[in-house]
């Protein structure tokens, strides 16, 4: 191949250039098409990378809080309904309900019920408290002020989100009184 040489003000007629020039030309042109990256873009690259990358961790570790708290929040339901079902086992009369005090539901003399106790779960502390009030049916002169027992389960416990609580509620009655009201 021939490759003319043009000079500014000087006219040679068709040259071929020399296998080094051509060689010497030829890396020229490379470095010329070749895009590096400068360093002020490694390091606004860099800085965005580390942006996200920080980002990220601490979306993670909300996302890990609250994943946590939700399992602490369903360990707690299920242990509040499950000592609801326990108290609900006993038989009517052995639930006392003592001036609204923190239940002492006993199923004999020798195993009266703690009203409050603490108890680790997967390394997590919950507050079970339980309590028996009376509810009443009507106002006035026809109240009845004792128609039913009102059991309250209450569940406590802290985790790194903060201090948390559940409270169920479920109302007791005499099974004569359903009885004679015609339930079953």
């Amino acid at each position: 191949m021939r490759i003319r040489l043009w000079l500014p003000g000087t006219y040679a007629g068709p040259r071929v250039e020399p296998s080094h020039a051509k060689a010497a030309s030829k890396d020229r042109n490379e470095h010329r098409n070749e895009h590096g990256l400068s360093l002020v873009e490694i390091l606004v690259a860099t800085t965005l990378l580390a942006i996200g990358i920080v980002g990220a961790s601490s979306l993670l570790a909300a996302s890990s809080r609250t994943i946590a708290t939700a399992d602490h929040r369903a360990q707690a339901t299920r242990l509040a309904v499950s000592e609801m079902e326990a108290i609900r086992a006993y038989p009517y009369s052995r639930i006392i309900v003592d001036g609204g005090q923190p239940v002492t539901a006993q199923a004999d003399a020798t195993s009266p019920l703690i009203p409050k106790e603490a108890l680790t779960i997967d390394g997590t502390e919950y507050v079970v408290v339980r309590e028996i009030a009376w509810g009443s049916i009507g106002s006035g002169p026809t109240a009845n002020e004792q128609a039913y027992k009102v059991l309250t389960v209450s569940i406590y416990w802290k985790d790194a989100s903060g201090n948390h609580e559940i409270r169920h509620e479920s109302g007791l009655y005499p099974s004569a009184s359903l009885t004679q009201a015609g339930g079953r």
